[in-house]
């Protein structure tokens, strides 16, 4: 089964309703477009009738009636294609979050190897175009290859000819539509990568402007940004070539050429007494609309092929495959960390990063991790929450396994707090919420007081409301920190990993921080795992591992290695 088939079966699946509103949106469709073929009748009775007959009250109601028909039809049409507008929109944000869920779900590797600013444009803006090609585009398609049926049947019954003429356009326009599609499509893929590139300069610019400026790099940013954009004009000329072909040659070129044919045949007939003038003008309104339906058969066709290259990412992330959680236990810890004989690599081909390491810790103790970068001190912390999975060896929490609790569960009692805080746009309040969303406002500011934020925040003119902006601009660096570290304080989880955190901060935000991690231990009995290349951060720390290629090296004390505080 190929991706677009799969998607679908990932729409039907995640979207109820889905089909009820494409079938109903083919039938109101078809009904616009029926109502569409009264008015020529009307005229062919009137000309044929009425004006022989000089009957003005049937020509003044048959002309009511002509009048009154589009103005109907147009109502209708203008609310149909605001509901569907609507529906599509939110079809296709439903099928955005469905993307999105896929995406989070995907291993860390998977987002090594991609461009986040691609992933954002496959997922947001295609999800919604695609679901408007099968709720509006397709129903439309199939409406009017109906009314082209009913039309045929018309014209076979007014004239044999004019209808065989008509059928005769299909092959005509298909094949040199299906032609320049096929070449549209791969022209599509170029077109949607060079934007998902075009995505990422512009945002990663943005993002570290402040660097950006330091470095005196504008100029460099915007010829990457250039190239990338000539790069992707070249597709877009193509494309705009094939557009305007099809475009040409299906509604121009054909139609000319078979309405032509169709009124030369009709006229001919209608001279030698075989048919009406009202059967005349029938079958060149009719010829009309059959070309349109025609032609929307057409161009539907093409869009679709050109959009399957501007689909194909997005195809491939409705349908990956979402890894089975393994455990089912949940975790609580109490005890012990062990590790046992754990070997590591990031890649299969890459030297591996822990080798056959082995180590525990207590409930309620300060555990110090150092070494050269590169010895493994970080990849301890991602194995131990799960992040990747050592090859060899096994991670044990109270005795049992980590692959045997739930994620979820495992990470609630897991907190990292990193020298690369992460906060996001927005109030000191939601970034503390996104940490515990049930905390008050009481803890809060308890959380802000342990690492000495209390009083700044208070002091703010709008205090937890305070926007930070982007990554935390808005603070300082040892502001960050200390944040971040309210975060982990507010999740109250048993073990806090804390990776450099002193890193780019002052002495006096270090001593605020190594406070802070020293009461947790002392009176909550948090176990608290800490890299650190400054010693002095490590000063209350129960035991030390000294880490050298991906193995303990040595087991100390502060006091040991160090000396006297």
């Amino acid at each position: 089964m190929n991706r677009e088939h799969q998607t679908r079966k990932e729409v039907i699946k995640n979207l109820p309703h889905f089909w009820m509103y494409a079938i109903g949106s083919g039938v109101i469709a078809l009904l616009l477009q029926l109502i569409s073929l009264i008015p020529s009748l009307i005229m062919q009775r009137i000309v044929d009738r009425y004006i022989p007959e000089g009957n003005l009250k049937k020509i003044a109601i048959g002309i009511i009636w002509f009048i009154l028909l589009p103005i109907l039809s147009t109502g209708m049409s203008a609310f149909y294609k605001c509901r569907v507008a609507v529906v599509c929109r939110d079809f296709g944000q439903r099928l955005m979050l469905v993307g999105f869920r896929k995406i989070m779900a995907q291993p860390l590797s998977f987002f090594e190897e991609r461009n986040s600013a691609e992933l954002t444009t496959y997922c947001r803006k295609e999800a919604v175009q695609y679901i408007n090609f099968w709720i509006a585009e397709i129903p439309g398609l199939v409406a009017s290859l109906l009314q082209g049926i009913v039309i045929f049947l018309a014209l076979l019954r007014i004239n044999l000819w004019t209808a065989l003429i008509a059928l005769l356009y299909f092959p005509v326009a298909y094949f040199p539509c299906s032609y320049f599609g096929k070449k549209s499509q791969q022209l599509g893929k170029g077109i949607i990568e060079s934007n998902g590139k075009m995505s990422q300069i512009i945002t990663d610019t943005f993002r570290d402007m402040k660097f950006v400026r330091t470095m005196g790099i504008e100029e460099e940013r915007v010829k990457s940004l250039r190239s990338v954009s000539d790069h992707a004009m070249t597709f877009w000329s193509k494309l705009a070539f094939l557009d305007n072909m099809t475009f040409l040659w299906v509604n121009n070129l054909a139609n000319a050429l078979f309405v032509g044919l169709i009124f030369a045949v009709g006229a001919f007939f209608a001279v030698t007494g075989k048919t009406t003038v009202g059967q005349l003008i029938v079958l060149l309104n009719y010829a009309g609309l059959f070309f349109a339906a025609a032609q929307k058969a057409m161009h539907t066709n093409y869009n679709f092929r050109a959009k399957l290259g501007e689909y194909d990412q997005l195809f491939e992330l409705l349908t990956l495959p979402v890894p089975a959680e393994e455990g089912c236990r949940i975790c609580a810890f109490r005890k012990e960390i062990q590790f046992q004989s754990v070997s590591f690599s990031y890649q299969p081909d890459r030297p591996q990063v822990l080798k056959d390491l082995s180590f525990s810790v207590k409930k309620g103790e300060f555990l110090g991790l150092v070494g050269q970068s590169g010895a493994g001190k970080t990849t301890i912390f991602d194995l131990l929450m799960r992040l990747y999975t050592p090859q060899g060896g096994s991670i044990l929490l109270d005795g049992v396994s980590l692959s045997e609790y739930t994620t979820e569960s495992l990470r609630k009692e897991i907190t990292k707090v990193s020298q690369e805080t992460v906060l996001f746009p927005g109030t000191i309040r939601e970034n503390l919420l996104l940490a515990n969303a049930a905390a008050t406002e009481e803890q809060c500011m308890e959380a802000l007081d342990q690492v000495a934020l209390k009083q700044f925040v208070t002091e703010l003119p709008q205090g937890l409301d305070t926007v930070i902006g982007e990554s935390g601009l808005m603070l300082s660096g040892g502001e960050r920190q200390r944040l971040g570290l309210a975060q982990g304080l507010l999740r109250e989880s048993r073990i806090l990993l804390v990776d450099e955190v002193t890193a780019n901060v002052d002495q006096e935000s270090e001593r605020i921080i190594r406070t802070a991690l020293c009461t947790l231990v002392r009176e909550k009995q948090v176990t608290v795992l800490a890299i650190s290349h400054r010693p002095e951060f490590l000063s209350d720390s129960d035991r030390i591992l000294v880490l050298e290629d991906g193995k303990i090296a040595e087991e100390t004390t502060y006091f040991k290695r160090y000396g006297e505080k």
